[in-house]
């Protein structure tokens, strides 16, 4: 049994830190479109952005880490990480769409004001 690599678990706890961080702004940005709140919603996107690149850059490192010979131990923690990880990319792009939409509907309820 290999012993525990704590540098690996700290990594790990910290993209799922940062991708939850990524999910929860993504999240805010969703609440904020439903209300028109486009100006709150693209800074709440930018800011789940910003916390996926440091989660995106913890796990590059891990890729160039793996590349030159320093191996990392596949834990349950780890792909616990990688699933967060996912799921903010997912979450995100998932908030923009959503503010499309909702930008869409505005527009059409504009028009139907006009009418």
């Amino acid at each position: 049994m290999s012993e525990v690599n704590e540098k690996d678990y700290e990594l790990a706890f910290q993209i799922i830190t940062y991708a939850g961080d990524a999910q929860s702004s993504a999240i805010e940005a969703i609440a904020a479109c439903e209300k028109y709140d486009f100006d709150k919603a693209e800074e709440l996107i930018d800011a789940a952005n910003k916390s996926y690149i440091k989660c995106h850059e913890i796990q590059t490192s891990m890729f160039a880490n793996e590349a030159n010979g320093l191996k990392t131990d596949v834990n349950i923690i780890l792909v616990h990480a990688q699933d967060h990880l996912t799921m903010a990319n997912l979450r995100i792009g998932e908030a923009k769409n959503i503010m499309n939409l909702y930008k869409k509907i505005q527009q059409l309820e504009n028009k139907e004001k006009d009418i």
